[in-house]
């Protein structure tokens, strides 16, 4: 199922990286080629799980812990000190008010003009929480040269600029946007679901999982990455073996993947191993993207003597019949549109 460019699966996931592609390996005894023997899709599986262990573990950025705004607010007490003791005090008398409050024509009012007062009402409530300190009040009382004013207020706009910074930083690592993104790529949802079905009765197999004979991704492929694992590896009423993506007897699937047959079971088995591969790092950005890379790669080469491309797991043959499970023709058995997510450096 060759694909010109990528197609986004879910136009709700903001943050997605589409990767459209097809995965394919033969079903069905023909001239073409024979049913997909032991182990034959394991290296396709393992790509595939690069992006699944990544959406079952999300890392997010730890909470932080940060003294930001408090040393804001004190930055901005004391960089009103520069305008003079009887300036700060009318500024702190009406820093619940708005600026049209302070004396006019005076330098608080040029200084804490309507477009800086936000920072000047903090400095003004900070200055009165203050009154009592020692060390505000010295450098309240302290007379300053231009040069020491010109040198406070650049520090003070160095305050400022660190202070957004790690406010934007911990916004960031509060948000927890990635987790539900992250599930709704692996299952197409915001929870997993009950039923997990690789046809129903309106549809077969090449159309639900895709057709490489066009330009037909399949009207599952794409919706999860759960999904994508079952069009890689299910067995169904001509495609009988259990072991193509996963060869270790436990991993061995159960179901047949008849119309509206429900194998949850057989993805449970499927992401017991991938979980087995995971590692410490898996959610990560880097590791995400790195699984994008991967399955990119996996998917780029040619497939068949057809050449196809956009190919996910052995496409034996001319690799021109679809993935219907036929029992008469050479065919092939899943296809799909994968979207991987991609998160937010950290």
């Amino acid at each position: 199922m060759p694909k010109t460019a990528p197609t986004r699966g879910n136009s709700s996931v903001a943050t997605g990286r589409v990767i459209a592609t097809a995965t394919c390996f033969l079903a069905a005894s023909g001239i073409d080629g024979a049913k997909p023997s032991k182990g034959e899709n394991a290296a396709a599986f393992a790509t595939l799980c690069l992006a699944i262990n990544s959406a079952l573990n999300p890392k997010v950025p730890a909470q932080l812990t940060t003294q930001a705004s408090e040393v804001l607010d004190f930055a901005a007490a004391v960089n009103l000190t520069t305008i003079g003791s009887e300036a700060l005090t009318d500024v702190i008398d009406n820093h619940d008010k708005t600026n049209d409050k302070l004396k006019p024509n005076s330098i608080q009012s040029k200084t804490c003009a309507a477009d800086k007062w936000d920072f000047c009402a903090r400095g003004g409530r900070k200055a009165k929480e203050l009154k009592d300190n020692s060390e505000f009040k010295a450098y309240r009382q302290a007379v300053i040269s231009p040069a020491q004013v010109t040198q406070i207020v650049k520090t003070v706009a160095a305050i400022k600029e660190v202070a957004q910074e790690v406010t934007r930083h911990s916004s960031a690592a509060a948000d927890r946007t990635i987790i539900g993104e992250l599930t709704e790529a692996l299952y197409g949802a915001a929870d997993e679901p009950a039923t997990m079905t690789v046809a129903t009765n309106s549809q077969d197999r090449k159309t639900t999982c895709g057709d490489t004979s066009g330009d037909n991704s399949g009207k599952q492929a794409g919706k999860s990455l759960a999904q994508d694992a079952l069009c890689l590896c299910a067995k169904d009423t001509a495609q009988t073996t259990s072991n193509a993506c996963a060869t270790e007897t436990k991993y061995q699937l159960q179901v047949t993947a008849r119309a509206d047959t429900n194998a949850k079971s057989d993805w449970g088995k499927l992401k017991t191993e991938c979980e087995a591969r995971a590692t410490p790092n898996d959610g990560t950005p880097e590791v995400i993207q790195a699984a994008v890379a991967a399955f990119v790669r996996e998917s780029a080469g040619t497939k068949s003597t057809g050449k196809k491309i956009n190919v996910l797991g052995q496409l034996q043959g001319t690799g021109s019949a679809g993935c219907d499970d036929a029992k008469t023709a050479p065919t092939a058995e899943p296809a799909y549109t994968t979207e991987l997510l991609r998160a937010p450096a950290a």
